[in-house]
Order: C-alpha cells, then sequence, then structure tokens
C-alpha cells in the first residue's frame, strides 16, 4: 500500500520558503511605499503574539517569531534599492557620455538594433541598459562607445507599464538611445568574449552549411541551441507562439535540463568511477555556466543554473534536494541579487511550471501507467504538458490575457523533435564538416516548423482570452492546491483494488 500512495507536498515545515515569504512581503511594502505602515502593523502583530504567548503558556516556535523581523529587514534591503533607481531623471539627455556594448539582444525593426550594454558613470560605476542605435550599425562586441545619449528610466514615482516591467525585471534599469557614439576602444570581458565566440560560431556555420539549410531552419538551429533569436523570421515565432510552444524557443529549465543529461552521460562514461563523482560535479557544473552565459544568461535561464547548482551542491553533500527548499532558495537567490527580478515574466513562468510539474506530474502518473514504453513515453510528455500547463495558466492570463489550448497536443511532438534537435544542432555547430548532420538537422527543424504552422491555425490553436488580476491568480493557485490536496487524501486512503 506505501507504494501506492502519492506523497502530499508539505509546505509548514520548508524554512526557505516561509523567509521567501517574508521576502516577498516585505518587498510589496518597499514597492509600494508601505514600508513605515506595514512595519509598525508588524512590529506590533509581532509583540502581541509574544505577549498573548506568555500568558497562555504556550511556546511559539522563535523561528516565525522572527518572520517580522525579517519583513522588515528586507523591506529595508529593496527601499534603498529601489530608491537609487527611483532618484533618477525620468528622461534625460547625456552629452559625452561612455558606453560599454556588450552584445545584440534583439531586432525591434528593420531600423533599429537593440544591445545589452552598460552606461559607464564617473565614479567608476555601471548602469545596466538597453540600448537602441541604428540598424545600419554593426553588431558590436564588448565595444566602448562615446557620444551623446537620450536615457529614459524605466523605474520612477509611477509604476512602469507591462514592458518596462519585463525590462526591469531582465536587470536593465533605463531605456537609451544613440544619437551621435563614436567608437573609443574595446573592453574584453568575459561575457562580452562568449558572446562574440558565439556569433563566430554562427558564421563558421552558416558559412560550412551553406544552403543545405533553409535560413528558416538556421534560425530555428540558433534560437534553440543558443539563444540567439535575431536571424529567427517573425513568421516562424509567430506559428510557436500560436500553436503554445513559444517556450521552447526561450532557453530555459528544458534545454539546461538536456546540457545537463549530455554531460552526466559523456562525464558519466570518461569517469565512471565512484571516486572520481565530485570531478563529475564540477565539470557538469562548469559545463551548466559557460552555457548559460553563451546564450545569454537571461532570467529564466538563470534560474535553471541555480537550480541545477543547488541540485549538485546537495548531490556533492550526500543530500536529498527538497523541491520545495530548492525552488525557495532559487527565489531567494534573485530576490537579494536584484529585488526586481520578481517582475520577471521568465522567472514566473518558469518558477510556476516547475511548481506545477513537482504538484501534478506525480499524480498523472500514478493514475495511468501504460504497459507498452511507447505509450509510456507519449503519457508522460502528455502528463509533462498538462502539470505544467496547469502551473503557467494564470500568469499566461495575467501578463498576456490568452492561452492557446493547443499546447497540451503540439507540445507532444515539439518536445520530441527539440530533444533531439537540440544535442544534434550543437554538436553540428561544433563540427559542421560532419556528413549527415545538416541533413538530420534540416528534417528535424523542418518537422518542427510543419507542427508549428498546423497546430497555429485558428481551427486548431483553440485561444482561450480572459484577464486576469493578481487577486485572481492568488485565488487560483489557492483553488488548485487545496484540490490537490484533498485528491491525495482521498485517493491514499483507498486501497488499489478499490479505486481501479
Amino acid at each position: 500500500m506505501s507504494e501506492e500512495r502519492i506523497r502530499s507536498l508539505r509546505y509548514g515545515d520548508r524554512p526557505a520558503l516561509w523567509v521567501l515569504v517574508a521576502c516577498l512581503v516585505g518587498w510589496i511594502l518597499a514597492y509600494h511605499h508601505l514600508l513605515l505602515y506595514g512595519g509598525v502593523a508588524l512590529g506590533l502583530l509581532a509583540v502581541a503574539a509574544f505577549l498573548l504567548s506568555r500568558r497562555r503558556g504556550w511556546r511559539p516556535d522563535r523561528f516565525f517569531l522572527l518572520l517580522p523581523l525579517l519583513v522588515i529587514a528586507y523591506g529595508i534591503y529593496a527601499d534603498q534599492r529601489l530608491r537609487s533607481l527611483r532618484s533618477m531623471p525620468r528622461a534625460v539627455t547625456l552629452y559625452d557620455a561612455s558606453v560599454r556594448v556588450n552584445y545584440p539582444v534583439a531586432s525591434s525593426a528593420e531600423s533599429a538594433i537593440r544591445y545589452d550594454a552598460a552606461l559607464l558613470t564617473s565614479d567608476g560605476g555601471e548602469i545596466p541598459i538597453l540600448l537602441t542605435l541604428p540598424g545600419e550599425s554593426a553588431e558590436l562586441y564588448g565595444m566602448m562607445l562615446r557620444g551623446d545619449l537620450d536615457l529614459v528610466a524605466l523605474l520612477g514615482d509611477t509604476l512602469p507599464d507591462s514592458y518596462g516591467r519585463y525590462l526591469l525585471g531582465e536587470g536593465y534599469v533605463a531605456q537609451a538611445y544613440g544619437q551621435s557614439l563614436e567608437t573609443a576602444g574595446r573592453a574584453r570581458t568575459i561575457r562580452c568574449r562568449l558572446m562574440e565566440g558565439r556569433h563566430h560560431l554562427i558564421s563558421r556555420f552558416d558559412s560550412a552549411v551553406g544552403d543545405r539549410l533553409s535560413a528558416e531552419d538556421k534560425g530555428l538551429v540558433y534560437a534553440l541551441c543558443l539563444g540567439e533569436r535575431l536571424h529567427l523570421p517573425r513568421s516562424v515565432k509567430s506559428d510557436f507562439t500560436s500553436s503554445g510552444v513559444a517556450h521552447v524557443l526561450a532557453v530555459s529549465g528544458y534545454h539546461l535540463g538536456i546540457v545537463f543529461g549530455l554531460l552526466s552521460g559523456l562525464l558519466g562514461l570518461l569517469l565512471p568511477a565512484y571516486r572520481h563523482r565530485r570531478l563529475r560535479y564540477l565539470l557538469i557544473f562548469l559545463g551548466l555556466l559557460v552555457y548559460t552565459l553563451l546564450t545569454g544568461a537571461s532570467t529564466a535561464t538563470m534560474r535553471a543554473f541555480v537550480m541545477s547548482g543547488i541540485y549538485l551542491l546537495a548531490k556533492l553533500l550526500g543530500r536529498r534536494a527538497d523541491p520545495v527548499q530548492v525552488l525557495s532558495l532559487t527565489l531567494l537567490f534573485f530576490l537579494f541579487l536584484n529585488p526586481l527580478s520578481i517582475l520577471s515574466v521568465g522567472l514566473l513562468l518558469s518558477v510556476s511550471a516547475v511548481w506545477g510539474l513537482m504538484s501534478f506530474m506525480p499524480i498523472l502518473l500514478r493514475l495511468v501507467s501504460p504497459s507498452l514504453r511507447s505509450l509510456r513515453f507519449v503519457w508522460s510528455s502528455l502528463a509533462a504538458c498538462i502539470s505544467a500547463q496547469i502551473g503557467v495558466l494564470p500568469f499566461l492570463f495575467l501578463f498576456f490575457g490568452r492561452a492557446a489550448g493547443s499546447m497540451l497536443w503540439s507540445a507532444i511532438p515539439v518536445v520530441a523533435l527539440s530533444g533531439l534537435l537540440i544535442p544534434v544542432g550543437l554538436l553540428t555547430l561544433a563540427l559542421p564538416s560532419l556528413p549527415g548532420l545538416p541533413r538530420l538537422l534540416s528534417l528535424l527543424s523542418g518537422g518542427m516548423r510543419a507542427v508549428t504552422e498546423t497546430f497555429g491555425t485558428p481551427a486548431l490553436s483553440l485561444t482561450v482570452t480572459m484577464q486576469y488580476d493578481l487577486v485572481l491568480v492568488v485565488l487560483y493557485y489557492a483553488i488548485v492546491l487545496t484540490a490537490r490536496e484533498l485528491f491525495v487524501r482521498l485517493y491514499n486512503r483507498r486501497t488499489p483494488y478499490d479505486f481501479l
């Protein structure tokens, strides 16, 4: 009977989760200028709880009594970080400004290219900005520019729009528009070198493959394997969005999971001995770090990398990696690194998808367990899609106002094809002269585009339009979590025979 039971998710005895909740409350108070009133209210509440426990002879947990202090402490930290951003002028023109251009991130239009860049201040500091330059400018990597700059701060007295919150979540403080910038040298940082190396890798691959791959197939390979979406046609992006699998184009935990598996398998063959396990974990960690930086180190990719690092650390220490603790520690890392990272759409979608997988996928796999291996693969893929969709659904309605129902059936062939395309693509990018690989890439990428074109049609996409707010998001998760726990309790009370 014990083998048939479904494990209940316990949140009460997870210290990292409660610390995360306290930090989130402090963040909300600081973001909405309520830190003083909230601090007074929490202080009075803590004192009242302490006096009541003394009067009735209770022994309250000291950890929970310290949570209000943690709320206030993190609120002060977040307020100091946000105050420096709010003090920036909303819009200003800087003359003779120094800018370090790291790498191009997107084409905003046919006449403009956006770059990840940093504005260098007179005191030696750096302000991360999203720099827009004319489209005819060269693709710059690690270039120092000097000249006039129009700067628009993202965080002021009023809350930014959805795109502004997205940029803040990705670590940018302001948008900048170059007027008359001239080259003033090079800054060879490690990140710039890696991104320039990615550019050379793409150029070498393009020259070696030639016409054996279409422009659409090349753009898809670059996006899936390297996180480079500058070469991806708008029509392909639209098909992936309409079919509900646009998340596959953004390098995240799924892609890092494939690289993790490849590194684990390769190092398991090269260093099979048990005494070499620490070296294997270290090499896997370094490989994931290089891949994360090579693909642009977006917030969603960093989330997957941090979770992988915590998992490897637990393996190294011989400890079990509790999923709730790992997820909470990952979010705490981002909150302390950048309080505004909680606004990142990619981070929230990534975390909610992981929560859905760890909450509902074990239930679905327990309810249905096909005997045939091929059917088990199909059902496992479908169960993963359903579980992730349960997790991300409210955020899709919150940020985009719609969700594609076709994701439940289009994701199975797309995940299967991309699971083959990513390792084959990485091998072909490294060794483009190997015979047969470009042809295989063409078949895989062509199959993915055919699937997304088919399921992206209005008749099959089944797009649901609905607009959520934060209250509905919280209510959704409360209802779903309660329903899950009730189902688990009912299921665990039954014998396998009675349930079937």
